[in-house]
């Protein structure tokens, strides 16, 4: 019976050390996002800007697109520009906006690694060039970089 208490007890600390992990990393993760200036350059569609926040090194934007036209948009591209404290223009995102129907809305989230990010710009358009797979990609930031980037700033 020993033996099975003493187990029990290994088992909930585990548990425990687990939960602690998890909470200090989401913790440490959203207070180290600061919310930054959107701008949106168009009226049709409609753009909001739910969420849009930065770290020194990456950031976020949420939000959705509303088709306020009298037509279905089709081929179209949200383009996400991202800018730094002098205005000097760090990268670009597309969210790719295809058969969104008349009155009807999409939701978009795209991450991004731009250093020194302080406002976004969005515009709507109907090509683009020079464009590679990475534009498109909206990857969360791994566990693992973030754990080890809180692991060396507490030991420095």
């Amino acid at each position: 019976m020993s033996r099975l208490k003493r187990f029990l007890n290994y088992a909930l600390a585990i548990a425990g050390l687990w939960l602690l992990t998890n909470l200090v990393v989401y913790v440490s993760i959203n207070s180290s996002y600061k919310t930054i200036e959107s701008r949106v350059h168009c009226i049709a569609p409609e753009i909001i800007v739910a969420e849009n926040r930065a770290t020194h090194i990456s950031g976020i934007t949420t939000g959705k697109i509303i088709n306020n036209t009298d037509t279905t948009i089709n081929n179209q591209y949200l383009k996400i520009d991202v800018y730094s404290t002098n205005d000097i223009k760090l990268g670009t995102k597309y969210v790719k906006i295809d058969n969104l129907e008349q009155k009807a809305s999409m939701d978009f989230k795209m991450w991004y690694k731009f250093t020194g990010a302080k406002y976004t710009t969005y515009t709507v358009v109907d090509s683009i060039s020079n464009v590679t797979e990475n534009d498109f990609e909206s990857k969360p930031i791994p566990i693992q970089t973030v754990v080890g980037t809180l692991i060396v700033l507490f030991f420095t």
